[in-house]
């Protein structure tokens, strides 16, 4: 039986396994490159933003997971169907202190918690979760900070939009962030 992903370990069987090869060594340091120096710091330093945040139903914490960069994870509140739904926020080197601060904040000013309930049974869901259903392309990645207007066009996603413009208005240190929107 085929698992999801099966094909990347079997790959990974046909290596040497050394980390030391030098196949290894350039293929790390490639990914590196691309997560660190061209992703996420140039995304942070061209924009000025203090974090990158996306939906929790995205591949977002991929690049900070190839980075070895902070990477957390912020309920938001739940889909349609009842699941929980949340925000992937990260940053860059050593900045742990900065997203623990506005993961926080922003959960003092959401109040997301419900209590789980035992429905007896477990709805079907998109892939995304719901999240992501509508997105147009009016609906791109979009800088945001505290003057910012985000796209209300992004169906499910407009609660969250809302509750973090909401909460970038009213922090005091203003942050600067990118709501990175779904890929699929």
């Amino acid at each position: 039986m085929q698992y999801f992903g099966q094909e990347v370990f079997e790959l990974a069987e046909q290596t040497s396994g050394d980390l030391n090869d030098p196949i290894y060594l350039s293929a790390r340091a490639d990914n590196l490159t691309f997560a660190r120096t061209n992703g996420i710091d140039a995304a942070l330093r061209k924009d000025r933003l203090d974090a990158i945040v996306a939906p929790t139903y995205s591949f977002a914490s991929s690049l900070p997971a190839v980075a070895g960069y902070p990477n957390l994870s912020i309920p938001v509140g739940f889909t349609a169907e009842g699941k929980p739904a949340g925000l992937w926020m990260y940053s860059g080197f050593l900045k742990e202190p900065t997203l623990l601060a506005l993961a926080y904040d922003l959960e003092q000013a959401i109040k997301p918690r419900t209590q789980p309930q035992f429905l007896g049974s477990v709805p079907p869901e998109p892939p995304n979760a719901g999240i992501c259903a509508s997105l147009t392309a009016a609906a791109a990645p979009k800088l945001v900070n505290g003057r910012a207007k985000i796209p209300e066009s992004v169906v499910s996603g407009s609660v969250i939009h809302c509750r973090l413009r909401n909460f970038i208005r009213a922090h005091p240190r203003n942050p600067r962030l990118v709501f990175s929107t779904c890929v699929n």
